[in-house]
């Protein structure tokens, strides 16, 4: 899932740049036409998300930047929980 930036960057900027990407995804997603597709791209983004739980116990960011790390992460699980609403599906 880690999208390489144009310059290599220090593992907690590269993490919160993988969670920009997730994020962006999960926002390009539409409830309104509860298309076939949902709930397979729930099911990655969960999948991801867990994958970026994992990244994060491996991490050394500053106090800042943990902040920061655990804000993002507890926007992409209510964006999922709230997809998850909206299809009526539970990953």
């Amino acid at each position: 899932m880690t999208t390489q930036s144009p310059v290599p960057l220090p593992p907690t900027q590269q993490f919160i740049f993988d969670c920009a990407d997730l994020a962006s995804s999960l926002d390009s997603l539409h409830t309104r036409n509860h298309c076939s597709y949902l709930p397979d791209a729930v099911l990655s983004g969960q999948t991801q998300y867990e994958a970026l739980l994992q990244r994060r116990q491996t991490l050394s960011p500053t106090i800042v930047e943990g902040a920061w790390v655990d804000f993002i992460l507890d926007g992409l699980l209510m964006r999922l929980r709230f997809l998850e609403s909206q299809i009526g599906f539970r990953a």
